[in-house]
């Protein structure tokens, strides 16, 4: 072991810091950098939300268009292939939710937003592959066309899903209705039919 040596003469008074330090270091002073930072962080958060969100419609148009063929799982739980249910709601009536609540500012709670009518991971594969085959400008087919032609392709149910995977939702809109809302929820059907003109439109 080594001893060094050295004097220590501490200042008796108050020595102030030299250089300044932000109360929010990381948020820019100049208005202008801190807009286009904001603006940043913006457009990062919502293409992350629009990720997660994306519609299982969304999806299925996407599988379509590039390998002419759409993916479901196979059956699970007691449920045939594609036979598993949500309770699929279109965006266009979430928005008209809101609205109501927007003109009728005296209701207040928390409401379960669906349309209270389950329907299959199939239905909304025949309606997204018909609303793209109605844009080549062909007919619809029935699921046992689809299947036929092997147009939709079960897949193996992952093996970290089994146990964890909700093979059934549906909302209770009971209370819903009760805060007076009465106008009925778009099928798969309709919404989809609606929805893929206009994503095809976007590319």
């Amino acid at each position: 072991m080594r001893r060094i040596s050295f004097e220590l003469d501490p200042p008796q008074t108050d020595v102030r810091l030299a250089r300044k330090i932000d109360r929010f270091p990381f948020v820019p002073d100049d208005p202008a950098r801190l807009d286009r930072d904001c603006f940043e962080a913006y457009n990062i958060q919502v293409a992350g939300l629009a990720t997660r969100m994306a519609s299982v419609a969304y999806h299925f148009f996407n599988q379509y268009r590039a390998s002419r063929k759409i993916m479901l799982f196979e059956g699970t739980e007691g449920y045939a292939h594609g036979e598993q249910r949500r309770d699929f709601v279109s965006v266009e009536d979430v928005v008209k939710v809101n609205l109501h609540f927007l003109d009728h500012p005296d209701l207040s709670g928390i409401f379960n937003l669906g349309t209270g009518r389950s329907q299959t991971f199939n239905d909304v594969a025949i309606a997204a592959l018909n609303a793209c085959r109605a844009l080549d400008g062909k007919e619809a087919l029935s699921l046992d066309e689809i299947k036929s032609q092997r147009l939709i392709e079960y897949i193996p149910f992952p093996d970290a899903l089994k146990g964890k995977y909700q093979s059934f939702t549906e909302a209770d809109v009971t209370k819903l209705r009760a805060a007076g809302y009465v106008e009925p929820f778009l099928t798969v059907e309709q919404g989809v039919a609606s929805y893929i003109p206009w994503l095809a439109g976007q590319r």
